[in-house]
């Protein structure tokens, strides 16, 4: 496995890029690579920027995610003062019944970004898959999960596994405030709590042991 900091290396630092987009959900695993990178970047005392982006998707009828993702960005700049976080870039759409949303939302407003040059490259900081046994485990195979292989593969994170950043939280003591306000469910419901039943709150309690709003 390639640790995200030889990533950055590798597809930042070498490439002399500077201005990096990252795809920000509100989830565990952009929230935690927006901590990762931004604590590198003050630490080596260099001049990168991240944009965070985020996509709003309006016909959900009662999730926020744009909260969950202002929550994380609020946290990261609370434990690192000088992170160097631009204003968080929001797009919204309307996504209808079982309609493929990266293609036709997501990757227009990226490539506009990198035309326009906001951003020299676009990343996500998806995971793999858990291995076979764990979707067996949990009855994830019939669920499907909506990003490729070939996408999580697009940032400091492509060849982890949702355990492996659970370890990562663990090891930055993230548990106590970063890992709280992530939102990871699809499901949403009118009360707004985990469904516990879609694939993001089942990888989650995988790895963590617990859903959304649950911490220690």
């Amino acid at each position: 496995m390639i640790h995200y900091i030889d990533w950055i290396h590798d597809n930042i630092l070498d490439k002399n890029i500077k201005n990096i987009g990252l795809e920000l959900s509100g989830g565990t695993d952009s929230a935690c690579a927006l901590y990762l990178l931004s604590q590198f970047f003050i630490q080596n005392k260099t001049s990168h920027r991240i944009l965070p982006i985020h996509g709003y998707d309006e016909s959900r009828k009662h999730a926020y995610s744009v909260s969950a993702a202002r929550d994380v960005i609020d946290v990261i700049k609370k434990r690192i003062p000088n992170a160097p976080i631009d204003d968080m870039f929001i797009f919204a759409y309307h996504r209808e019944i079982n309609e493929e949303k990266i293609t036709k939302y997501h990757r227009p407003m990226i490539r506009f970004l990198l035309r326009d040059k906001r951003i020299d490259i676009h990343i996500l900081g998806s995971t793999l898959e858990p291995e076979e046994k764990i979707l067996k485990e949990n009855n994830m195979e019939s669920i499907g999960r909506t990003p490729s292989l070939q996408r999580s593969q697009m940032g400091p994170f492509g060849l982890y596994r949702k355990r492996d950043i659970a370890r990562l939280y663990q090891e930055n003591d993230l548990m106590k405030d970063l890992f709280p306000v992530t939102i990871s469910c699809v499901g949403d419901r009118k009360d707004l709590q985990p469904c516990k039943e879609c694939w993001w709150c089942k990888e989650k309690y995988d790895a963590f042991g617990m859903y959304d709003k649950e911490h220690v």
